[in-house]
């Protein structure tokens, strides 16, 4: 399917791939009750074309799928979220750690520093999270302030996952993302994952691989790893959406989801800085509010929801749904330039136009 619906977005993509600005992009969107347009335009990488049902990864946009498990846990009284992690941590813990909640894990108010020593690729995830643990944090470095603190706190996430449950968070998350899956697909595979590419000046494009003795399709990362397509993401959202508008629960956790609990999770928080020095963005609880969390501009409803994915401060990768509209909009690109985040700012702007929506009241 194509973009027939979407003229302006349709111009704007096809301007860009002549212009270099990226090799390809895919784009899902779905609006009141249809399917608008699933495509892919330009390459995954040098002659080879993009494919509608091509898997990329997910990076931040994983995040999420974690907060989803943790909130069906809650829902079913197996836990809160605003216990404490002394409640499963190991006696001796440093104090900073074991007093956080899960809460403040999940809003990114926790302000546990990053395991600078150690690649999170460099060992598996349970040594990480294990190296976590046993860190000796100074009371004077940790600041309980709304930064966006990366990789830490969401390994930390999903071992509580884990000891909650009794089941590997890759196992969780995957079935989050397809109901019933009893696999662990969301890490992906070498064969058919596109990863994304990167080059500096006029040097050709080169995948873009996280340094460390494993890879993305060895170990979970709920942090910033795991692959699925962009009409996977679109089929989450929408399934989300139907959960918050009582149309039916959500499967694939531990217990069918209720509305009031995927309420409850993108309700405002504390905003958060992505970068330092950065403008705070509205944040929820495991996802972005509004348009600027996934580099989309700021012309949509502050009540929508989502999450990007990034590397370094170029936006690859995103998910936003917004409720009053009934919008569910996903990209991916093949590629990441300097040039690649007005594209996307604008492709947000385009499909809106498109749509008929108009920039959203505030």
């Amino acid at each position: 399917m194509g973009l027939a619906r979407l003229t302006q977005t349709l111009q704007l993509c096809e301007s860009a791939l002549a212009a270099g600005v990226m090799l390809g992009i895919h784009l899902t969107v779905f609006h009141d009750g249809e399917l608008v347009a699933n495509a892919a335009f330009g390459a995954e990488s040098a002659g080879v074309p993009a494919r509608v049902d091509s898997v990329g990864e997910m990076r931040c946009a994983v995040k999420p799928l974690t907060a989803l498990v943790l909130a069906a846990a809650a829902q079913h009284g197996l836990l809160s979220l605003d216990d404490h992690l002394s409640r499963w941590v190991p006696a001796g813990t440093n104090a900073v750690i074991a007093n956080c909640t899960l809460r403040e894990l999940l809003t990114h108010r926790a302000g546990i520093p990053e395991l600078r020593s150690t690649r999170v690729y460099s060992v598996d995830f349970h040594e990480y999270v294990d190296r976590l643990l046993a860190l000796r944090i100074a009371s004077w470095t940790w600041r309980p302030i709304g930064f966006y603190s990366l990789t830490a706190g969401w390994h930390l996430l999903g071992w509580v996952a884990e000891q909650v449950l009794g089941e590997p968070i890759i196992a969780l998350t995957t079935r989050i993302m397809w109901p019933g899956a009893e696999d662990s697909r969301l890490l992906g595979h070498a064969e058919e994952n596109h990863p994304f590419l990167l080059r500096h000046g006029t040097e050709n494009w080169e995948p873009y691989v996280d340094q460390g003795k494993y890879r993305l399709y060895d170990r979970p990362n709920p942090a910033w790893g795991g692959c699925a397509s962009v009409s996977d993401l679109v089929r989450l959202y929408v399934r989300i959406l139907d959960c918050l508008e009582g149309q039916a629960t959500m499967e694939g956790a531990v217990v069918p989801i209720e509305p009031a609990t995927v309420a409850a999770l993108i309700q405002p928080s504390m905003p958060i800085s992505v970068t330092t020095g950065q403008p705070s963005v509205p944040f929820a609880t495991g996802f972005f509010r509004g348009g600027t969390g996934i580099n989309f501009a700021d012309d949509w409803d502050s009540a929508a929801f989502g999450h990007g994915g990034t590397i370094g401060s170029r936006y690859g990768t995103g998910v936003i749904c917004e409720p009053g509209s009934r919008t569910v909009v996903a990209y991916r690109l093949s590629s990441l330039s300097l040039r690649t985040n007005a594209f996307v700012s604008a492709v947000g702007t385009a499909v809106r136009a498109d749509l008929g929506l108009g920039v959203a009241d505030h």
